[in-house]
């Protein structure tokens, strides 16, 4: 999680959201926090094997940027009003306009980062 003017999201938050629609988990860049902060999120197959994460825009929006990343390596990144969809299987990573959420869960708890 990214903040360009290094005083957290002001109000936005990041929603990770599993197959069937119900939300996993929620987070955000505080503003004790600067302008970087990272959580981490699982992909359990077993809920399905793809999540969205989607981030909302907060009272200062074009300050908000984000990546997600699995072992190290990026597979999505955007900014507020976008989602990016993850999937066990290495699939997804797409990003596009909407609402907020991120994540990333797997049977082997592989660990990702925002």
């Amino acid at each position: 999680m990214f903040d360009t003017y290094g005083d957290g999201w002001n109000g936005a938050y990041w929603t990770w959201i599993d197959n069937s629609g119900s939300i996993q988990s929620t987070g955000t860049l505080g503003y004790g926090d600067g302008d970087y902060g990272e959580d981490v999120v699982c992909i359990w197959d077993g809920a399905g094997p793809c999540y969205t994460f989607a981030v909302g825009d907060g009272d200062y929006p074009t300050e908000i940027t984000w990546s997600l990343t699995v072992d190290g390596e990026v597979q999505a990144e955007g900014a507020y009003n976008e989602q990016a969809e993850v999937c066990s299987d290495g699939s997804g990573g797409s990003s596009g306009g909407g609402g907020g959420a991120e994540e990333d869960d797997d049977e082997e708890d592989d660990d990702e980062e925002e």
